[in-house]
């Protein structure tokens, strides 16, 4: 929902203020790794044209390093400002991410997630990222905030080493 509101998709009220629509340019954005709705399945959260779009299956088809270089080089096409990344982490399996208030079946492997993320930060255009949808109080040992702080710390340590 967030993502249709910031490309102009939704009520006015939430998608024009200061007549400053849309916020992000649907053209500037990919959307990777998303299972629902199934590619082709009508529904107002599917991505639209001009937005690109990798849903999980096509991805893991392609193969997931190939279908992040895909994005990448979209992206740094698309806009002279560079990108930013945001991650949403119930993009992971529940087995590896159950920390998030609407889990659903399928989704990436921590590996896999890590592929598309290292292709982005190796960007000289990525400008920065955030990490979204983990809910610590639905981690009562930590296992989640782990694989997080490990995936991330795995990422920008070798991100630092080639660069």
């Amino acid at each position: 929902m967030d993502l249709a509101l910031v490309t102009g998709r939704g009520p006015e009220l939430l998608t024009d203020i200061d007549s400053r629509k849309p916020y992000v340019r649907p053209e500037d954005t990919i959307l990777c790794g998303y299972r629902r709705p199934a590619p082709g399945e009508e529904s107002p959260a599917a991505p639209q044209p001009p937005m690109a779009a990798f849903p999980l299956p096509l991805m893991q088809q392609q193969g997931i390093a190939q279908s992040a270089e895909t994005a990448v080089a979209h992206l740094e096409a698309a806009s002279t400002q560079g990108f930013w990344v945001h991650v949403d982490m119930d993009v992971l399996a529940t087995e590896w991410m159950f920390a998030v208030d609407s889990p659903e079946p399928g989704g990436m492997t921590p590996e896999e997630l890590s592929t598309l993320l290292r292709a982005a930060v190796n960007s000289e255009r990525c400008t920065g990222m955030e990490i979204t949808i983990y809910d610590p109080t639905l981690d009562p040992s930590g296992a989640g905030a782990d694989l997080i702080i490990h995936m991330l710390a795995e990422l920008f340590s070798q991100e630092c080493k080639s660069s």
